[in-house]
């Protein structure tokens, strides 16, 4: 048995031993929307469900919308689920229709949600280890802000790499972020955004606009009207796994 799965077992365990559960010690939801992109889900969600080891048991939960992706994204779920315990790996199936609409499948993932905080984010990034804890420090007493992070995007070579596995995704995250440092992004953008509850619960995403593109400043513009100001957490950053322009939908399998 390697030292990863010996440590989640020890994890779930102790969960059981305490009789903590998910649903009752949820800090927070990780939300995600996933069409045609499975090989760059599997790479995203492997980072996130190797987190923090020191968190809580069932801390965080991950909802990922699945409008009837045909790319194998259930069955691939099914299996995290069950391999990852201590998590809420949970599936929010959307019918086809809804494929394209970012701001429709969102809203139907955050009525599933449980967590104090929603973390909107995509299924081509890959955060690093220990981030979860991080934010949960940094956002504790602000809850009238709009948080954001900074995206760093990887080269077509080390999107190659990641997704052929000569690169690992989590192991060599340090020294992948090293080399894309120089491709930098920072602003509130759908890469992440994450807010209290109670700002989502009052100002949603926007269903009128049929494909993924300016549905986050959409709900940057109504945050801001609202007074909830964006705020970057100090040294959060995800890798932006690259691939072709899919604002309006792929044919590909990603």
């Amino acid at each position: 048995m390697d030292t990863d799965k010996e440590s989640l077992d020890a994890r779930f365990k102790q969960g059981l031993a305490a009789g903590t559960t998910a649903e009752n010690s949820c800090r927070l939801s990780v939300i995600m929307t996933c069409f045609r992109f499975l090989q760059r889900l599997k790479l995203a969600l492997r980072n996130w469900c190797h987190q923090d080891q020191d968190l809580p048991f069932g801390a965080f939960e991950m909802l990922i919308v699945n409008p009837e992706s045909p790319d194998g994204t259930h069955e691939h779920l099914v299996t995290v689920a069950r391999s990852f315990p201590h998590i809420r790996v949970h599936e929010i199936a959307v019918g086809a229709d809804l494929s394209t609409n970012k701001g429709a499948m969102i809203n139907r993932a955050f009525e599933a949600s449980r967590g104090d905080w929603i973390w909107l984010t995509d299924a081509d990034c890959l955060f690093p280890p220990g981030c979860v804890g991080r934010v949960l420090q940094q956002v504790q007493g602000y809850e009238q802000h709009l948080f954001y992070g900074q995206r760093r995007r990887l080269t077509a070579a080390q999107t190659d790499a990641v997704l052929a596995g000569r690169a690992d995704g989590l192991h060599d995250f340090a020294e992948l972020a090293a080399a894309a440092n120089l491709r930098v992004e920072n602003g509130p953008w759908g890469f992440t955004q994450i807010v209290h509850r109670r700002v989502f619960e009052q100002i949603r995403y926007s269903e009128g606009v049929n494909h993924f593109a300016r549905t986050d400043e959409i709900f940057v513009d109504d945050c801001r009207r609202h007074q909830i100001s964006p705020k970057q957490v100090e040294g959060l950053f995800c890798l932006h796994i690259e691939h072709p322009f899919a604002w309006y939908g792929t044919k590909y399998f990603l």
